[in-house]
């Protein structure tokens, strides 16, 4: 199993009917095959400001993959704030 950031799409339809988008960067799991397994928000702190640094450049490498959707996942909806990869 390996991860990575990338950015996830988490689209509602609101009270009248209109999409209301919502973006967020997640720790994404695949098999070793490279299929999608699942995701989790990411971890923000370190027990160093190297490691931290590290962190965040991984974050920004998210920038650089195509987005990904709940769809990808198999969802059309959050089902609860945590996958279950």
């Amino acid at each position: 199993m390996h991860w990575n950031h990338r950015i996830l799409v988490k689209s509602t339809v609101d009270e009248n009917n209109k999409l209301d988008p919502w973006l967020e960067i997640v720790e994404v799991y695949y098999r070793d095959d490279g299929e999608l397994l699942g995701f989790a928000d990411i971890c923000k702190g370190s027990e160093t400001l190297a490691g931290l640094k590290a962190h965040f450049t991984r974050i920004m490498e998210a920038f650089d993959q195509p987005m990904l959707t709940l769809n990808d996942f198999g969802r059309d909806k959050e089902e609860d704030e945590y996958s279950d990869y």
